[in-house]
C-alpha cells in the first residue's frame, strides 16, 4: 500500500496529481524537442520551428491525457491508503466504547508525561476516578445501561480536563487522568465530581445517577506511572471508604484514617453506652 504522509485531504491529491501531470507535460516535451533535434536533417531547418511547435503541443496533449488521470487515480488511492492508515493507528489507540485513550496508550502517554515533568522540575499529579455503585447500575439497568453511564462519564471527563492533561479508561468503570500542575489536578477532580453530579446519564429515557470518588497522587518520591497509580489508588480506597463522591489527596490519608478511626471509636463508645 502506497502511503504519503503530507496528504490530508482530496486538495492535496489534486495537488499532487496536477504536479505529477504537469512533470510529464514538461519531460514529453523536452524528449519531443531532443529527438526532433536530433533526427531532423540540414534540409529541414527552415521548416523545423513549425514541426517543433506541432511537436512540442501534440506531445503535451497526449501527456496530458495519458498522465492526467492516471495520476489523479494513483493520488486518490494514496489518499485513501492514509486516511485508513490514520484510521487504524486511532483505533489502535482508542477505547472504543468511551473514544479516550486505551489502557495500553494511556500508559505510554503516562510515561511520557511524567518524563516531561521530570524534565521541567514541575509536580505533575495522577487522578484515579472510579465510578461510584457501578456494578448496581448494570444490576438495574443492564450492560447498555452501563455502557450508557461510561459514556457518559467520560464525556463529562472530557469536558472538564484542561488542555495538555492526560486522559483514558483504565479499566472497568476506572479512569485515569494526568496533570503538569498539581493545582490543575486538584481544581480538575472538584470540577468532574461537580458535574458528574449535576448531571446524569441517559438510556432509554431513563436518568442514571453516576458519581465518582477521585484520589489524586502528587509527583515527589513517586515520580513514575506505577508509584503514581499505587499511591493514587490508596487515596482512592479511603474516598470509597468515606462515603464515595469525594476526592482525596494521598498527603491527606493519615489525617483521614485519624479521623476515621476516632469515628470509629466514636461509634463503638455510643453503641456500649446505649447497649449499658
Amino acid at each position: 500500500m502506497i502511503r504519503f504522509p503530507g496528504m490530508k485531504g482530496r486538495r492535496d491529491a489534486y495537488r499532487l496529481a496536477l504536479l505529477v501531470t504537469a512533470g510529464a507535460v514538461v519531460a514529453s516535451v523536452a524528449l519531443a524537442l531532443t529527438a526532433l533535434h536530433t533526427m531532423a536533417p540540414a534540409t529541414m531547418l527552415p521548416i523545423v520551428p513549425h514541426v517543433a511547435a506541432i511537436t512540442v503541443i501534440a506531445a503535451a496533449a497526449i501527456s496530458a491525457i495519458v498522465a492526467g488521470p492516471a495520476s489523479l487515480m494513483l493520488c486518490l488511492e494514496i489518499l485513501r491508503a492514509n486516511q485508513l492508515g490514520e484510521q487504524i493507528r486511532r483505533e489502535a489507540l482508542t477505547d472504543p466504547l468511551t473514544g479516550l485513550l486505551n489502557r495500553a496508550a494511556l500508559l505510554d502517554r503516562l510515561k511520557e508525561a511524567t518524563d516531561a515533568c521530570q524534565r521541567a522540575g514541575q509536580t505533575g499529579a495522577l487522578l484515579y476516578i472510579d465510578l461510584d455503585h457501578f456494578k448496581m447500575i448494570n444490576d438495574q439497568h443492564g450492560h447498555a445501561g452501563g455502557d450508557a453511564a461510561l459514556r457518559h462519564a467520560a464525556r463529562i471527563m472530557r469536558e472538564m480536563i484542561e488542555p495538555g492533561m492526560v486522559l483514558g479508561r483504565f479499566g472497568g468503570e476506572e479512569f485515569v487522568a494526568f496533570a503538569h500542575d498539581s493545582g490543575r489536578a486538584a481544581a480538575t477532580a472538584m470540577a468532574m465530581i461537580l458535574a458528574l453530579r449535576s448531571t446524569s446519564a441517559q438510556h432509554h429515557g431513563t436518568d442514571i445517577c453516576v458519581t465518582a470518588s477521585i484520589g489524586i497522587a502528587v509527583m515527589g518520591d513517586a515520580a513514575t506511572p506505577e508509584a503514581l497509580l499505587a499511591n493514587a489508588d490508596r487515596a482512592l480506597y479511603l474516598a470509597k471508604s468515606a462515603g464515595r463522591d469525594r476526592v482525596v489527596h494521598h498527603e491527606d490519608i493519615r489525617d483521614l484514617e485519624a479521623s476515621m478511626r476516632r469515628a470509629g471509636s466514636a461509634r463503638q463508645h455510643q453503641d456500649l453506652a446505649a447497649a449499658a
